[in-house]
């Protein structure tokens, strides 16, 4: 009987010990199983980025149309401006009134000093009568706009429009001019620049609205 007694304790012990070593089997290859797992976790990613070379915008430089434009002052001094080198004057300046210039893209559309023909082009200047500004007449023109333009500090009224018939408007001009003006006057000064385009003359009113935008100016 204490021989089987014996046996069986000696069993217990034997089994405990494989118990413990499993168990500790088992833990050893759980933490493995763990510790791989999580280095699995640990990605490392390595983003290359290329860098775009920035592109240098440069703005063009504004070409200054009137840089090699003729430029005038008047007699009077009280005004200056300038115009295409390629149009024409009057051929008799010397018998202009003071402030007066007639200017024009061709010798048959350039006014004439000394007559009442101004011509395409007529930029007057005025001390003795402020008055030079008028009304286009709706009887005689049609298409009449109005507006205001400040030069210099001055402030134009320009008004344009279309001339009906042969016998209206300024003079014996054809049915057709188109007629537009620049004007001011003060107390003491009056300034008129004047573009009348027949059906026969060449289309440089582009060029007349600019002299008067970009170029005029005023003395005190």
């Amino acid at each position: 009987m204490n021989r089987i007694k014996n046996n069986e304790s000696g069993f217990s012990a034997v089994e405990i010990v494989m118990v413990i070593v499993i168990v500790g089997l088992i833990g050893a290859v759980g933490y493995l199983v763990y510790k791989n797992s999580q280095q699995a976790k640990v990605v490392t990613v390595t983003k290359t980025v290329t860098a775009t070379p920035k592109t240098s915008t440069t703005a063009s430089p504004t070409v200054d149309q009137t840089a090699n434009w003729t430029s005038y002052k008047s007699t009077d001094g009280h005004y200056s401006l300038k115009y295409p080198n390629s149009w024409v004057t009057a051929s008799n300046p010397s018998l202009c009134s003071s402030g007066i210039l007639l200017v024009a893209p061709g010798i048959n559309s350039v006014g004439k000093c000394g007559s009442e023909d101004f011509g395409q082009i007529s930029f007057s200047g005025m001390t003795e009568s402020s008055h030079l500004c008028y009304s286009l007449d709706s009887t005689a023109f049609s298409n009449i706009t109005k507006s205001t333009v400040t030069i210099s500090g001055v402030t134009l009224t320009k008004q344009s429009g279309t001339q009906i018939d042969d016998s209206a408007g300024n003079g014996s001009l054809p049915k057709g001019t188109i007629e537009v003006d620049y004007c001011y006057s003060s107390t003491s000064y009056g300034f008129m620049a004047r573009y009348e385009q027949k059906p026969t003359d060449q289309n440089v009113l582009t060029d007349f609205n600019t002299i008067i935008t970009k170029t005029l100016s005023f003395s005190n």
